[in-house]
Parts: structure tokens; sequence; C-alpha cells
């Protein structure tokens, strides 16, 4: 059974066609609210097949997922973010890729800024319901041992923002890091500093790579 999970906070623009474009492609559909002051939930209800939940968990997305895995009926999971789409291809595949022999699939996702291609990465959205993520951001799964790289530049998400939403979801992703970079100096924790430290380091290449922050010459 595979479950798509979806994370969604003031996603009214966006929760209907993330819903739309994964129905009779995934044995059920998962959306987590994360405290929205919108109408994504209102949008939600709408379709009566998919389960709604609610967390208020703050600054913390590894545990955000985690919360909706814990929910989920699937043996597999398909993680999913409000403002991502499967193409045609990889959600007609989604299904069929789960009967491998490995727990883990990582896909090509196209990310877009004010409907620009930024960055083309790989992202591990696909796996088996006993892995588990860990770290607040740029949060990576524990517990998967085999994990395969689909090729097939047809199969990838679509991942879309525009720039000034990109820049306030940068903002937050910084104050995360620098938090956590506070708990683990706190703390003496060497390992958790050591992680906070180099994804404030590839954060600000990401701040140049998304919101054009270079130095005009």
């Amino acid at each position: 059974m595979l479950s798509a999970c979806i994370i969604a906070k003031n996603e009214e623009e966006n929760i209907a066609n993330a819903i739309e474009n994964l129905q009779g492609f995934v044995d059920e559909i998962i959306v987590m609210d994360n405290q929205s002051t919108d109408k994504t939930a209102e949008i939600v209800r709408k379709y009566k097949e998919v389960r709604l939940f609610f967390s208020d968990i703050k600054n913390d997305f590894g545990a955000l997922r985690n919360s909706i895995a814990e929910v989920a009926k699937g043996d597999w999971l398909f993680m999913a973010d409000a403002d991502e789409l499967c193409s045609e291809k990889m959600r007609q595949s989604l299904k069929k890729i789960t009967e491998g022999d490995y727990d883990g699939v990582s896909f090509l996702c196209k990310n877009y800024c004010d409907e620009k291609l930024v960055q083309t990465s790989r992202k591990l959205s696909l796996f088996r319901n006993y892995g588990r993520y860990k770290n607040a951001v740029h949060e990576s799964v524990d517990g998967l041992k085999k994990i395969v790289f689909v090729g097939d530049e047809d199969i990838y998400t679509d991942h879309r923002k525009p720039k000034e939403e990109q820049r306030k979801h940068l903002e937050l992703y910084k104050r995360i890091i620098d938090d956590n970079i506070i708990l683990a100096k706190k703390d003496n924790n060497l390992e958790k500093l050591a992680y906070y430290e180099e994804e404030l380091r590839r954060h600000h290449i990401k701040e140049q790579m998304w919101l054009n922050r270079y130095i005009e010459i």
C-alpha cells in the first residue's frame, strides 16, 4: 500500500492541485496541516477520501514529516510538498517502483522560482514506512539500507515558488539553523554543531542561487 503524505501551511492556492495530481495513483492521500491561517483545511475537507490531520510542531520539518508518517497506513510513503507536482510519467510509475527490492527511491526534482528553473536536484521522497527523518531542516531519512536512483529524466517532481515566498522560506530556514547552532553550542553537541554550521554554509549558497544575491561589479 502506498500513502502520499503532503505537508501544508497556508497553501490554499496549491493544495487542490497537489491532491488532484496524486488522485488515482496512490492508495491513500494524507494532508498534515501545520497551523494554517487560510482556507487550506477547508479545501482539503472537500476531498472526502483525503485524510486530514493537524500539527502544531514549530520549526522542525523532520519532526513534522515523522508525525505524518506515524498516521500513514501504507508500507510505502511518498512525501510531497503542497507546491510540488509529479510529472505524468512519475505518477504513472509510482506504484510499479514500489515493487522493487530496495527501501528508498530518489527522484529528480526541478526547482523553479518565478517560473525560472533555478536548480535540478535529487530528492529521496519515496521510501518504506520504517524510514524516519532526522534534523530540523534539509532533513534526511534514517533507517534505510538500500536507496536507488531513478535515471529516467521524464520521471521527476516539479517544485515551484514565487520569489517573495521563497525569500520568506529561506528566512525561516535561516532562523531555524541559527537557533540549532545556539542549542548545539549550549549542549556542547559537536556533531549537531558541525551539521548546522555546514547547513548555514549551504544556506548562503542557496540564497545566492534563489534570490540572485550577487555582488555587482
